[in-house]
Formats: structure tokens, C-alpha cells, sequence
């Protein structure tokens, strides 16, 4: 039987294609008698090494015509004697597999038993290359993590594009080291990835790879703003992205290198192949009964209706006070005030303009006129005008639930959140909920980067931007005024 297999643009369109058409794995299966003819439309030259160390290579032939644009596919397919379009091609849903080379797996032979964090820093075109500064800070910083840092890539011609050299010893360098199917398998076993936006981005994307993704300002308005095809992995749980400008860069790949080393498995030893994930948090259904209590839905509120009632039910359940940190003007406080008579609620914000809060959050900062305003009065309420950074959580009585909702900047949350765990351990244990845990949040929002990036046990609620963790207290609590 004779198949026919086509494939066209660059090695990361290439990559899509093998994985959502299953025709290259649909090779695996060809018997002695088969044959099949793979025609390449790509500006790529190593696209072919995918096919020429197949281990049915004697029964391929690979006909690689170099790359036209789309306006040119008619004549150019007349020309070569193609199809007038692209035919339906012989499909496996079987998993993609690729075939290294023996010197491939000699020069990957150096990495076993070595957790390693693959970086990928130079693009088909130059001006979507990670700046070398960058890629070197990012490499150290993977080393402080325990994970070696591995640069990959291949020169070849097209518009002044080369790859960055790590150089000085401080990365292992596979840079033209490596086949295609080579760097596929380097990709598979990788601890992370850190890419610009690249074939490489897009094989991590296709296998669900934890990965930093970086690119320029033209990339994000061409195709992460618009959400177009070759932005189709940016929302995944396990992709962190920045611009090249944004200053949180390092903060992003400090968790996700965290999150790496603590995904590594336990016994040592080298990473399983296809480790994929389909996101790090747990979702957990919302409680029906939490949507039946009653409050004033009259006004606009930064937290829905639909979380602060969860909020309420949940207090409800849970024996202790509230701590709520963020409380702004005060809605959310009254509704638990109200709905939790017997317990206590510490209303936390500040209103102070030293400048310690992020600027697109600004306007979320009450005024000295109407901070906590509506639940002021309520005799089970305690406002509390302090950064909640530098609460003193030894004032409080008997807190058993936490509700993180103030500085939304990463280091903001990382601070109120380890606070928050250090008292709850030593005074017994308790629940902490976070607002504004979800996909696709602004880059200066860091609450999911920090989770995402945590050892805590954090749980996503069904419907809603909250996110909560259970913390367990030490055996032997702190003795204090609670």
C-alpha cells in the first residue's frame, strides 16, 4: 500500500501537524509491503531528519521542495506534480514517538540521572530571540534550583538568524549537537522548558511541558493578544509567559523552576518521558447549598456574589474567626459579619500612598473615608488599618479562616500567603482562600504564579476565581491570646 504524507511551514508548524493529524505516527504502522511518500514545504532543512532516521526510513521517500507562500500554492503544486490540495493523509492516534540517532544518544547520555531545564533562546525569526543577558540570568537560576540548564538549537540560513551560544561553562551546550528528533527527545525528558516563541514553545505545548515562554512586544500583539493558532498552548496551567520587558520575568521562572524540582521524582533518576499534566490545582465542585444564603447583591463588588457567598457558607463551617486581607470598602466583611454572627471578621486594608502597591491595582484602595465603610459599625467586626504584610497576627483571636485578597503582585501574594500558613500552623490549623486565581490573568497578577509554584495542597472552587488550601497545625501550637 502506498500512503502519502504532507507537511508545510516552519518545524514548530511541522510539530503541530505530526501531533493533531496522526499521520506521523501512522508511519509506525506501515507494513514490509508498504511505502510512503512525505513531501516537505518548509523553510526548515532539518525538518527531513524526521523522516531520514525513521526506523522505517527504507520505506519513506521524502521529497523536501523548500517553502512558498500560501498565494503560490497553486502554481507551485501544478509545478511539482502535488495535488491540487492537501488529501486526507493516513492517521494513528497512537503517541508520538521520536528516533534519535546513535550519536544523538551518546551526546543525550550525558544528561541521565540529571534533572535539566532546556532552553531554547533563538527563533527562525531573530527578533523573537530571547536577549542573551536573559538567557544567561535564566540559566543560573535554573543551576540554583539543582537543575542543570541545556541550550539547544540549529544554524541554518534565514534572515541573519543564528543561535545564541551559552559559552563560559556555565550550561551544557547542545547547540547543532542534536537531530531534530534528537532535541524532540531532550524536549520530552526535560524537567522544563524555556523558550521564545519557537518550534520548541510548540513542542512543549503539544506534550504539556512545564515552560517559561518569552517574547517581544510584536509577538504578543500579533498573536498571544489575538489568541491565534500559534498562541494555542498560552493558556495552559503549566505555561508561564512574559513579555521581554516585563519585570516579573524572573519571578515566573523562579516558580516554575520551584515547581520543576519539586515534580522531580524521588528516587532520582532520569524525568518519565510524557510527563504531561493538565494543571497543577484540583477543581472542586461549589457547594449548592453555599448559593442558597441571602445577601445584598444590590451593589457592584469587586468579589461576585456567587464567591462571596461560598465565602460566607464556608466560615460557616468552619469554627473559628475570619481574617479577611483586602478588605476595601467593606462588602464582602459585611456579608460574613452578617452571615456569621457568632464569629468575628478582622477587616485588614491600607490606605497610605507609600507606593508598596501595584499600580494597576490602584484603584482598589479605599480612602481613609470609606475604608471597611459598610460593615464599620458592625459590632462582630474589627477593622484593622494596617499592610497586610505586617499584620500582627498575634492580636487576632482564634483565626481559623484566611482570605487573601490584597497586594495581587506576586511578591504581594507570596507574603500575605506565608504569613498566613506560619500562623495557622502554629495556632492549630485552618483554611486559607485566595480571589483571582484564574487562566489567562494579567502578567502583574501573581496569585496564580505563586500557587501554581506552592507546596501547598491548593484547590480550585468550580465557577469562581477562588483557589484554598487546608493547613495542618504543628503538633504542638503556640500558646498566645487565641
Amino acid at each position: 500500500m502506498n500512503h502519502f504524507h504532507e507537511y508545510g511551514g516552519g518545524l514548530g508548524d511541522i510539530f503541530f501537524q505530526m501531533f493533531s493529524e496522526g499521520s506521523y505516527a501512522a508511519l509506525n504502522r506501515m507494513q514490509p509491503s508498504d511505502r510512503s511518500s512525505v513531501v516537505l514545504i518548509t523553510h526548515n532543512p532539518h525538518v527531513r531528519e524526521l523522516f531520514d532516521y525513521h526506523p522505517k526510513s527504507a520505506q519513506i521517500d521524502v521529497r523536501d521542495l523548500g517553502y512558498w507562500l500560501p498565494e503560490q500554492d497553486a502554481e507551485m503544486r501544478a509545478r511539482h506534480a502535488l495535488p491540487a490540495a492537501k488529501p486526507q493523509m493516513p492517521r494513528s492516534d497512537d503517541p508520538i514517538e521520536f528516533f534519535p540517532t546513535l550519536s544523538d544518544l551518546e551526546v543525550l547520555g550525558r544528561l541521565e540521572n540529571q534533572p535539566y531545564v532546556l532552553l531554547s533562546v533563538s527563533a527562525g525569526l531573530p527578533s523573537r530571540n530571547i536577549p542573551g543577558k536573559y538567557a544567561h540570568d535564566l540559566a543560573l537560576l535554573a543551576r540554583r534550583h539543582s537543575l542543570q540548564p541545556v541550550f539547544v538549537g540549529r544554524n541554518y540560513e534565514r534572515m541573519g538568524r543564528s543561535e545564541f551560544r551559552p559559552g563560559n561553562g556555565f550550561a551544557i551546550d547542545l547547540v547543532d549537537r542534536l537531530t531534530v528528533p534528537g532535541v524532540g527527545r531532550a524536549v520530552q525528558n526535560a524537567a522544563a522548558l524555556v523558550c521564545c516563541h519557537s518550534a520548541i514553545n510548540i513542542l512543549g505545548w503539544l506534550l504539556r511541558k512545564p515552560q517559561l515562554l518569552l517574547y517581544p512586544q510584536s509577538v504578543y500583539q500579533e498573536h498571544i493578544a489575538r489568541r491565534t493558532l500559534w498562541a494555542f498552548g498560552v493558556d495552559h496551567a503549566e505555561c508561564h509567559h512574559a513579555n521581554f520587558d516585563d519585570p516579573r520575568m524572573m519571578q515566573l521562572a523562579e516558580a516554575l523552576f520551584h515547581r520543576a524540582a519539586l515534580e522531580l521524582p524521588r528516587s532520582g533518576g532520569a524525568i518519565p518521558h510524557f510527563k504531561a499534566k493538565v494543571g497543577y490545582m484540583k477543581t472542586i465542585p461549589l457547594p449548592a447549598p453555599s448559593q442558597a444564603l441571602a445577601i445584598d447583591e444590590s451593589l457592584p463588588r469587586l468579589t461576585s456574589a456567587t464567591e462571596t457567598k461560598f465565602l460566607c457558607w464556608l466560615a460557616q463551617h468552619t469554627s473559628g474567626n475570619v481574617a479577611e486581607l483586602g478588605c476595601n470598602k467593606g462588602l464582602t466583611t459585611r456579608d460574613l459579619a452578617l452571615t456569621n454572627p457568632d464569629k468575628f471578621v478582622y477587616a485588614v486594608d491600607y490606605f497610605g500612598d507609600d507606593g508598596s502597591f501595584p499600580s494597576e491595582q490602584r484603584g482598589e484602595k479605599p480612602g481613609p473615608n470609606d475604608f471597611c465603610i459598610h460593615a464599620r459599625g458592625l459590632r462582630n467586626v474589627v477593622c484593622i488599618h494596617a499592610k497586610s504584610a505586617e499584620l500582627n497576627y498575634d492580636a487576632l483571636q482564634s483565626v481559623k479562616l484566611i482570605f487573601v485578597d490584597g497586594d495581587h503582585s506576586y511578591k504581594g501574594v507570596r507574603a500575605d500567603s506565608e504569613r498566613a500558613v506560619a500562623y495557622l500552623k502554629s495556632h492549630g490549623g485552618g483554611t486559607i482562600v485566595w480571589h483571582d486565581y484564574y487562566d489567562g490573568a494579567p502578567l502583574w497578577v501573581g496569585v496564580k504564579t505563586y500557587l501554581d509554584s506552592s507546596d501547598l495542597n491548593v484547590e480550585r472552587v468550580e465557577g469562581t476565581w477562588l483557589a484554598l488550601a487546608k493547613v495542618k497545625g504543628d503538633r504542638t501550637p503556640a500558646r498566645s491570646s487565641s
